[in-house]
């Protein structure tokens, strides 16, 4: 993998994480005002830990397209 195909790749993975935090960010805060009833609360908790796991895959993925363009070794 060349230079630019790494940092190219690492621009997408930081461009996806930061979506995907900045939506969680907004969950919390629209949790937090408690201005919605509890079943919107809880169907958000739910996205909210879907999200998360979003995140992981995000990361996993990168760490292994890296692992398999032989950036580690």
């Amino acid at each position: 993998m060349t230079f630019i195909e790494t940092l190219a790749l690492t621009f997408d993975f930081i461009g996806m994480v930061l979506i995907a935090v900045m939506i969680l960010i907004t969950y919390k805060r629209i949790t937090n005002r408690g201005a919605t009833n509890k079943t919107v609360l809880h169907q958000m908790n739910k996205e909210k830990r879907v999200g998360i796991l979003g995140i992981i895959f995000i990361v996993v993925g990168y760490i292994m397209r890296l692992a398999e363009s032989g950036v580690f070794g």
